[in-house]
């Protein structure tokens, strides 16, 4: 690229609206899946974790 020459913006895809809804089905379902893989950790008091976490660490030396 020439410095004279003037940045130009790159060109962003646009999605085709058809494909919006199947888009937002799979975030959803996606969000979902984040909830339930991420629930024992939200829902566990904070020494608890702390303490599975530390026999984990000393599980694997």
């Amino acid at each position: 690229m020439n410095q004279d020459e003037p940045s130009r913006p790159v060109p962003v895809p646009l999605v085709p609206p058809s494909n919006v809804a199947t888009m937002m089905a799979e975030r959803k379902a996606l969000g979902g899946l984040l909830e339930q893989a991420f629930a024992p950790v939200l829902t566990t008091p904070l020494p608890d974790r702390i303490a599975a976490l530390l026999r984990a660490l000393d599980h694997k030396a």
